[in-house]
C-alpha cells in the first residue's frame, strides 16, 4: 500500500503529461463537442485540463501513487463511474455536468458516512488473490457466508466453466446473490461487433440509423434534448455496436450461463442488461448480470415490491427489462 502523499504540483504535472499524449481523436476530446450548453463545455474543458474537482492540499494517492510497472487507466474520468440515471437527474439540478457529478458523489459519501456513524456498515480488509487454484482463499470467503458478491468483470479473465466453479466455491450459502459485468463480451460472439460486418455498408448504415433512433428516445426519456446533441458526435463503430449489443446479448448470456449449472435460467438470473449509450462512457455495450446458484431461488416469485430489497435488487429491474436501467 502507498503511504506517502502526492503534492498538488506533482499531480498536476502527471495529469498534464497524460493529457499531452492524447490527440484530437481521444474519446475525452470528442465528447466535449456533444454538449449544447456552454457551461457544460467549459466545465469539461477545465476538468480535462486539470483533473481537479475541488480545491485540495495534496494530489490523489490512489490515482498517482502507483506501484512500479503499473500505469494509470487510459481515458480515466470520474464521470464514467457514476450511474447515468443519477448523473442526468443531478444535471437538471446543477449548473453543469461536472458539478452534477460532484453532487452525486458527495451525496453518496454523506450517506456512507451516516451509515458508518450509525453502526450500519462495518469494513473488514482481507488480502488475497481470488483464483481457481487458491482454494484456501475461496473457502475463507465461503466461511463468511456472503449475502452478496460483486465480481466486476473477473468473468472475462477465466473460461466460463472455471469462473462459475470458482464463484460456487465462494458461497456455501446457496442463496448468495452474485453481480458481474462484461465489457468485452461482444468480442467473443460472432455478429456482436460492427467489425464482423466490414465491407457491408448497407448493414452498417442500418445499424447506425437504428442506434440513432434508440439514442434519441433515451435522450427524450431523460429530458436531455436541450443538453446533448442528437445524433451524437461519436465514433460510428461505437454507435453501430449499440444496436448489435441489444440484439445479440441473449446468445452470449445463454452460452455463459450454460456452464453455471443452474436449475432454471429464468428463475435464478434476476437481471441482465446492457448499459445505456452515453458519450461519457468509454465502452458502449457493457453487460451487467445478477444471479444466484441457489436451486431454491426464484427471483420472479420473490422479487416483488415488498421483498425485492431483501436481495438487493430493485423490483423494476427484473429479468428481461430494457437496458434503460442504470448499472448496479
Amino acid at each position: 500500500m502507498q503511504a506517502h502523499t502526492i503534492s498538488v504540483l506533482q499531480a498536476r504535472e502527471l495529469w498534464l503529461m497524460d493529457a499531452g499524449q492524447k490527440d484530437e481523436t481521444s474519446p475525452q476530446n470528442i465528447y466535449i463537442g456533444n454538449w449544447k450548453q456552454r457551461a457544460d463545455r467549459l466545465a469539461l474543458c477545465s476538468y480535462l485540463l486539470t483533473g481537479e474537482l475541488l480545491r485540495g492540499e495534496v494530489g490523489s494517492v490512489t490515482m498517482f501513487a502507483l506501484p512500479e510497472r503499473m500505469t494509470r487507466a487510459d481515458e480515466e474520468s470520474f464521470l464514467s463511474i457514476i450511474p447515468q440515471r443519477e448523473l442526468w437527474e443531478s444535471r437538471h439540478n446543477s449548473g453543469d455536468i461536472v458539478s452534477a457529478g460532484v453532487a452525486v458523489l458527495r451525496l453518496k459519501i454523506r450517506n456512507l458516512k451516516r451509515a458508518f456513524s450509525l453502526g450500519r456498515v462495518e469494513v473488514e480488509v482481507h488480502h488475497g488473490s481470488v483464483e481457481p487454484e487458491n482454494v484456501e482463499t475461496l473457502k475463507s470467503i465461503a466461511a463468511m457466508q456472503p449475502w452478496t458478491m460483486s465480481w466486476n468483470n473477473v468473468c472475462e479473465y477465466l473460461p466460463p466453466a472455471d469462473f462459475h466453479a470458482m464463484a460456487r466455491t465462494c458461497c456455501e450459502s446457496k442463496a448468495t446473490v452474485h453481480y458481474a459485468c462484461s465489457v468485452n463480451w461482444a468480442q467473443s460472439l460472432k455478429g456482436a461487433s460492427s467489425l464482423d460486418f466490414f465491407g457491408r455498408q448497407d448493414v452498417l448504415d442500418s445499424l447506425i440509423e437504428l442506434s440513432h433512433r434508440a439514442i434519441e428516445c433515451g435522450y427524450t426519456a431523460h429530458r436531455l434534448q436541450d443538453i446533448l446533441l442528437s445524433p451524437p458526435n461519436e465514433h460510428l463503430m461505437k454507435i453501430a455496436d449499440t444496436a448489435l449489443a441489444t440484439e445479440m446479448k441473449g446468445k452470449w448470456l445463454k452460452a455463459f450461463f450454460s456452464f453455471a449449472g443452474l436449475r432454471s435460467f429464468e428463475d435464478q438470473v434476476a437481471l441482465t442488461e446492457i448499459s445505456p449509450f452515453s458519450v461519457l462512457q468509454r465502452f458502449g455495450s457493457t453487460l451487467f448480470m445478477t444471479w444466484s446458484y441457489g436451486p431454491d431461488i426464484n427471483f420472479h416469485k420473490r422479487c416483488n415490491s415488498t421483498d425485492a430489497a431483501k436481495y438487493g435488487i430493485p423490483a423494476s429491474t427484473l429479468l428481461n427489462q430494457d437496458a434503460s436501467h442504470g448499472s448496479h
